[in-house]
């Protein structure tokens, strides 16, 4: 593009007029460019809210208990002497 004698500001534009604003390093905020400036944020509280629903289920979780046969089952046993 260069070679083709365009400036500096004329091969983004180009770029972008071609791909769309999705090229860009700094894509301006519009509706079609909306995913690329608030989807990491979107996700990343996503992620939060699946960590403390996660963490709150586990600390809710009533502990298993073993049943006699079971208990007896895993007891040590006795020192032989």
């Amino acid at each position: 593009m260069l070679v083709d004698g365009k400036s500096d500001p004329e091969i983004p534009n180009s770029w972008s007029r071609v791909y769309g604003d999705f090229v860009l390093y700094n894509p301006p905020v519009k509706p079609t460019t909306m995913m690329l400036w608030y989807g990491p944020f979107v996700l990343l509280a996503l992620g939060i809210l699946i960590a403390v629903i996660t963490i709150r289920r586990r600390g809710r979780a009533t502990p298993t208990t073993l049943s006699a046969h079971s208990s007896n089952r895993f007891r040590p046993a006795a020192p032989a002497g």
